[in-house]
Protein backbone atom coordinates (compact mmCIF):
# COMPACT_ATOMS: atom_id res chain seq x y z
CA UNK A 1 0.00 0.00 0.00
CA UNK A 2 1.07 3.26 -0.76
CA UNK A 3 0.46 6.51 1.61
CA UNK A 4 1.38 9.76 0.82
CA UNK A 5 0.72 12.06 3.83
CA UNK A 6 0.80 15.72 2.76
CA UNK A 7 0.64 19.28 4.05
CA UNK A 8 2.02 18.15 7.38
CA UNK A 9 2.93 20.96 9.73
CA UNK A 10 5.90 20.01 11.41
CA UNK A 11 7.70 16.49 10.24
CA UNK A 12 9.67 15.11 13.05
CA UNK A 13 12.85 13.56 13.52
CA UNK A 14 14.36 13.48 9.96
CA UNK A 15 17.38 12.05 9.01
CA UNK A 16 19.27 10.49 6.26
CA UNK A 17 20.64 8.28 8.00
CA UNK A 18 18.14 6.34 10.38
CA UNK A 19 18.83 5.71 13.81
CA UNK A 20 17.02 3.33 15.85
CA UNK A 21 16.31 5.79 18.92
CA UNK A 22 17.37 9.43 19.90
CA UNK A 23 17.10 9.97 23.40
CA UNK A 24 19.14 12.14 26.00
CA UNK A 25 21.86 14.91 25.08
CA UNK A 26 21.60 13.68 21.14
CA UNK A 27 17.38 14.71 20.98
CA UNK A 28 18.89 18.27 21.23
CA UNK A 29 19.83 17.51 18.02
CA UNK A 30 16.17 16.76 16.27
CA UNK A 31 15.57 17.84 12.87
CA UNK A 32 12.30 18.95 11.83
CA UNK A 33 10.57 20.11 8.44
CA UNK A 34 7.94 22.33 8.47
CA UNK A 35 5.31 22.45 5.57
CA UNK A 36 6.10 18.29 4.57
CA UNK A 37 5.14 15.36 3.24
CA UNK A 38 6.08 11.73 3.74
CA UNK A 39 5.65 8.90 1.32
CA UNK A 40 5.21 5.62 2.46
CA UNK A 41 5.65 2.29 0.40
CA UNK A 42 4.18 -1.07 2.29
CA UNK A 43 5.21 0.27 5.42
CA UNK A 44 8.24 1.93 4.80
CA UNK A 45 9.60 5.61 4.66
CA UNK A 46 10.33 6.20 0.63
CA UNK A 47 10.94 9.49 0.44
CA UNK A 48 10.05 12.70 2.54
CA UNK A 49 10.70 16.70 2.08
CA UNK A 50 8.81 19.89 1.55
CA UNK A 51 5.49 20.50 -0.13
CA UNK A 52 7.21 23.04 -2.16
CA UNK A 53 8.96 19.49 -3.67
CA UNK A 54 6.91 17.27 -3.75
CA UNK A 55 5.67 17.35 -7.34
CA UNK A 56 9.27 17.23 -8.93
CA UNK A 57 10.00 13.97 -6.28
CA UNK A 58 9.38 10.58 -7.87
CA UNK A 59 5.61 10.50 -6.17
CA UNK A 60 4.04 12.40 -9.45
CA UNK A 61 4.93 9.20 -11.06
CA UNK A 62 2.46 6.75 -9.18
CA UNK A 63 -0.17 9.28 -8.08
CA UNK A 64 -3.13 7.42 -9.33
CA UNK A 65 -2.32 4.48 -7.04
CA UNK A 66 -1.57 6.35 -3.53
CA UNK A 67 -3.83 6.99 -0.54
CA UNK A 68 -4.17 10.37 0.45
CA UNK A 69 -3.58 11.48 3.78
CA UNK A 70 -4.08 15.36 4.48
CA UNK A 71 -2.36 16.01 7.86
CA UNK A 72 -3.21 19.73 7.70
CA UNK A 73 -2.28 21.72 10.97
CA UNK A 74 -1.12 18.24 12.08
CA UNK A 75 2.34 17.08 13.57
CA UNK A 76 3.82 14.20 12.71
CA UNK A 77 6.45 12.05 14.67
CA UNK A 78 9.03 9.57 12.37
CA UNK A 79 9.35 7.81 15.00
CA UNK A 80 5.91 6.74 15.07
CA UNK A 81 6.19 5.02 12.20
CA UNK A 82 7.96 2.05 13.28
CA UNK A 83 5.21 1.31 16.14
CA UNK A 84 1.82 -0.67 15.75
CA UNK A 85 -0.40 2.61 14.92
CA UNK A 86 1.60 4.98 13.06
CA UNK A 87 -0.28 7.94 12.90
CA UNK A 88 -1.15 7.81 16.72
CA UNK A 89 0.01 11.13 17.65
CA UNK A 90 -1.28 14.18 15.32
CA UNK A 91 -2.78 16.45 17.06
CA UNK A 92 -4.34 19.32 15.88
CA UNK A 93 -3.23 22.82 17.35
Amino acid sequence: MKILVKNIKQLVQVEEQPQLRVCGKSMVKLETIKDAFLFIDKGKIVEFGRMSDLFQSSIADHQSSIEEIDAKDCMVFSFLLRQPYPFGLCRKS
